[in-house]
């Protein structure tokens, strides 16, 4: 208990000093554009040019430490509660989940995503105010240009339209880190983030396309605009690479609107890749000291790439097997070190090479941790060229199987490399709530598999348990919604826990499932449905060699070594920032310095490690489970806890009435993976019966989505 208290104390004191941290970040931005800070600031500046530090070492540790050092408490913070997980700490994010707007232009915003927009909103309001204030009252006339005083105005608040773009792209780069994300701190997984970089984004790009076209438009009023585009200052302002900087930020704007985006992803993916090209003229055009300001989340996003492909590197993975099912879905089993843990709702990213050696797309993990300690599966659903054109490779191999070799087939399958898991350590989230809804639809299913096999396999340990009782009442509402009967095939592989009796460990598992496209008048049940599936999935097995060695984790998946990595960074930057003479651009060769040590690094740690890692890698157990059903006939009996209603939708509002009356004074987690109407008309029930004052049983949303 004492053991306990102390690390809680610790946290805490992490907690208070992130807190603080990021006051102080914030106090800056709003102290900035003020009086007060500009004198501050020439005291300070003639204090450092005494001292070690000089002029660029006080940009570094005023304007980009801050965030950098949030990111080492936090990646701290995250490692000792992973250590404490097994004490059933208590979530991290505050019970500000339920949604307050509802949206089909804006989405789904919760209480503290409505909370941080009015706050940033009011950073970016007083910067510009306080700015544009300054400007009008000091007014100072370009006199190369001869304006009139309405022409200056508007110059000056034009300028201060792209002061405001910095701020958003101080913090555009966080939202998209996959392996160093800093949202795990308030318990926010990388897909749920990247909703904030569009937002972040498209705030930049807008106030971005404002500032170029007030100056750009002065200019060409005066006719100097060609003149003053020749213009390129190293250490001041390049117009010319600031124009080009908008252009490819509109490019990239355009093109990642959804109906581009979704019906041609690979285009939006290449041409997203100009971001690198954005930054370098960003940097040019804003100038040395105002990029200090925005390199810490870049630096970020560049250790992320770095880990990223470390992590990515070893050797490619053979498949144990390869399932076709009914709805035209695949579902692969990969090899998998013992160590890699993940929790329910993870996705793993994957690249067939045989397909396209470029292209890595995200899918959900189906299998437990828990259970399968050496394998981890996903169910891929063919609704793309890439997804197809593997569902034909497997397909193609199926004739052939029967009549070879074990080794012929491992040698025919696609190897594949997976580069994650990427979500949460544990259930907690999942754990918190007395009774869980969960709602998908369609491919929406597949982030719940993996958390329905890990409560099956804890509801089996706690029945013998008394302590453990609570965990063994929780009760999962499973409603699955559907086109075809067909599409049902995606839960075999939990379809011998649909099917157990009701003594078994699985009573605590009712589902209701609804296909939308079929006659009403049949009367199948999914006892039925189930064995049906079974005769129709065609399964592709392999035994891979003993000299396969599986990806492990390296050293950079530990959220200490994340921490390690950040310092060594920040550290080479502050010097390298220090030593660099101004005529070369300090903060670009800082940052291509630091990036290029923390690579070689990288690459040794990684080098040093697999070593040891083959070395010492032990023989691992390789047995497959079938996901047909296998219980024997006495154990599979019809009940009324599995329902499936055909030709009809769900009335989410009569569920959620109904589990309201049933809860008694439960807090119900609803969980919803599926259509943006299926999450908008789900939420606006939650928002409804969210307080425990409406009724007696409180309903908690959460919205789960892997599409970009």
């Amino acid at each position: 208990m004492k053991k306990m208290t102390s690390s809680s104390c610790l946290l805490f004191c992490i907690k208070v000093c992130i807190v603080m941290i990021f006051v102080g970040w914030v106090c800056l931005c709003v102290l900035k554009p003020t009086q007060i800070w500009k004198k501050s600031w020439k005291v300070m500046e003639i204090h450092a040019k005494k001292s070690f530090l000089g002029h660029n070492g006080l940009n570094v540790v005023v304007f980009s430490y801050p965030l950098l050092f949030i990111a080492m408490l936090g990646y701290l913070y995250l490692h000792l509660l992973s250590q404490m997980k097994r004490q059933r700490q208590p979530y991290s994010i505050v019970n500000v989940s339920n949604p307050i707007i509802i949206s089909k232009q804006v989405g789904i915003i919760s209480m503290g995503e409505l909370l941080s927009i009015v706050f940033f909103s009011a950073i970016l309001v007083w910067e510009l105010y306080s700015t544009i204030s300054y400007d009008f009252i000091n007014m100072k006339p370009f006199k190369h240009l001869h304006l009139s005083r309405l022409e200056i105005k508007s110059m000056h608040a034009g300028i201060r339209f792209g002061a405001i773009a910095e701020i958003c792209m101080a913090l555009l780069f966080i939202p998209v880190l996959r392996g160093m994300s800093v949202f795990k701190i308030f318990g926010l997984e990388f897909d749920g983030c990247v909703r904030y970089h569009v937002w972040l984004g498209t705030a930049m790009v807008v106030f971005s396309t404002v500032h170029g076209f007030i100056i750009m438009f002065i200019w060409g009023i005066k006719h100097t605009i060609w003149n003053e585009m020749k213009s390129w200052q190293l250490k001041e302002k390049a117009n010319l690479a600031g124009a080009l900087a908008l252009v490819i930020g509109l490019i990239i704007s355009i093109t990642s609107m959804s109906p581009i985006r979704r019906k041609h992803f690979e285009f939006f993916y290449s041409v997203h890749h100009l971001y690198i090209i954005y930054t370098v003229f960003f940097m040019f055009h804003v100038g040395d000291r105002h990029f200090y300001f925005v390199i810490s989340g870049i630096l970020l996003f560049a250790l992320d790439k770095i880990m990223r492909v470390m992590h990515s590197r070893p050797s490619p993975t053979r498949l144990h097997s390869a399932t076709l099912l009914p709805c035209k879905a695949v579902l692969l089993t990969l090899s998998k070190h013992p160590s890699i843990k993940y929790g329910a709702t993870s996705l793993i990213f994957l690249n067939i090479p045989t397909i396209s050696k470029l292209q890595w797309h995200p899918f959900s993990i189906i299998s437990s941790a828990n259970i399968n300690h050496d394998k981890i599966s996903v169910m891929i659903k063919c609704e793309g060229w890439w997804t197809t054109t593997l569902y034909n490779k497997i397909q193609s191999i199926l004739p052939t199987y029967s009549s070879t070799s074990s080794l012929n087939h491992v040698l025919s399958l696609p190897v594949v490399s997976f580069e994650g898991p990427y979500g949460p350590c544990d259930d907690h989230l999942f754990q918190k709530y007395d009774r869980l809804v969960l709602i998908a639809g369609g491919s929406g299913i597949t982030p719940y598999l993996s958390f329905i096999e890990e409560a099956c396999g804890r509801n089996h340990i706690s029945s013998n348990n008394y302590s453990d009782m609570k965990m063994n009442r929780r009760k999962i509402q499973l409603i699955y919604v559907v086109k075809n009967s067909s599409d049902l095939s995606m839960l075999m592989p939990i379809s011998s826990l649909l099917l157990l009796n009701e003594s078994s460990s699985s009573h605590f598992l009712h589902l209701q499932a609804f296909v939308t496209r079929e006659e009403r008048n049949q009367t199948r049940t999914v006892k039925e449905i189930m064995e049906g599936f079974s005769q129709q999935v065609q399964t592709i097995q392999t035994t891979p060699s003993d000299h396969e060695h599986p990806n492990a984790p390296n050293m950079f998946s530990c959220n200490w070594s994340k921490m390690v990595m950040t310092g060594l960074c920040a550290s080479i930057f502050l010097v390298s920032s220090v030593l660099l003479k101004p005529q070369c651009i300090p903060v670009f060769g800082s940052f291509l310095i630091s990036v290029g040590c923390c690579w070689i690094v990288a690459v040794v740690a990684v080098k040093n490690g697999k070593r040891e890692k083959h070395g010492n890698c032990g023989e691992i157990v390789r047995e497959m489970k079938t996901i047909c059903v296998n219980e024997s006939s006495s154990s599979i009996l019809e009940s009324d806890r599995h329902k499936v209603y055909y030709g009809s939708r769900p009335v989410f509002s009569d569920l959620m009435e109904f589990k309201g009356e049933e809860g008694g004074d439960d807090d119900v987690g609803v969980f919803v993976c599926g259509p943006d109407s299926m999450q908008e008309t789900v939420a606006v029930i939650c928002r409804k019966y969210g307080r425990r004052s409406t009724n007696n049983c409180s309903f908690h949303f959460h919205s789960i989505k892997f599409s970009l």
